[in-house]
């Protein structure tokens, strides 16, 4: 018996040790998420409309995978049965992310309604190009190498810090990062003739910038 949860709770943990407790075999997280699509701004009608309504339904695919990946994480160290991860899982690398964590097996639903079955053939090469990175030469070799590596946000090391790093090969001066950090960061970057600068004592690390790069040429490093 492996009942299947949903994240759309204050503690999926407290959830799942009730399960536990009652005897089942393992845990299917997440279910999809409650959601309403969204209103026809022309019609004024709902989406889907069905004679002039609507009703809420739940929301798949990639939009849902960290929340998937908070859960199987947390339901893997409490109440600690294996997990068969599904949610947002629409490659071989994203089924490698949830293996890494501890979940033995996965789950592909929404990937396969929109691409068809033949997206598999493509997610296990995906998956085996991962394991060809690190010489793994079966599941065994990874599935919860990274379950430690989570914890909660008092216990990480307050003293790491991260500076950005920008690759002025790569950067296109796009001014992208500058616009993300003025208007939502700390105003520590500036373009110039010179390209992109930092103003380290004003930048508190928190990688914004790395985010909306469009060409990756921003990279986090450690200081």
């Amino acid at each position: 018996m492996i009942p299947k949860l949903t994240a759309a709770v204050t503690d999926i943990r407290s959830i799942g040790a009730a399960v536990a407790g009652a005897g089942a075999d393992g845990i299917c997280a997440i279910n999809t998420m409650p959601s309403l699509f969204g209103i026809d701004l022309k019609t004024l009608q709902p989406l889907p409309e069905i004679g002039g309504a609507t009703s809420y339904g739940g929301y798949s695919g990639p939009g849902i995978k960290p929340i998937a990946l908070r859960a199987v994480s947390e339901l893997q160290r409490d109440p600690g049965l294996p997990v068969m991860a599904c949610g947002g899982i629409s490659s071989g690398f994203d089924a490698a992310e949830f293996l890494l964590l501890g979940a033995p097996v996965v789950q592909v639903c929404t990937e396969v309604m929109l691409k068809g079955f033949g997206v598999i053939d493509r997610m296990q090469h995906e998956l085996m190009e991962f394991m060809g990175w690190h010489g793994y030469t079966g599941l065994k070799d990874f599935i919860g190498a990274c379950r430690d590596s989570v914890t909660s946000f008092s216990e990480l090391d307050a003293e790491y810090r991260v500076m950005p790093r920008i690759n002025p090969e790569r950067c296109i001066c796009c001014g992208a990062c500058v616009l993300s950090c003025r208007d939502g960061g700390y105003q520590a970057l500036a373009s110039g003739e010179n390209g992109i600068s930092v103003n380290t004592s004003a930048c508190s690390g928190c990688s914004l910038c790395a985010q909306v790069c469009p060409e990756g040429a921003v990279r986090m490093e450690r200081v």
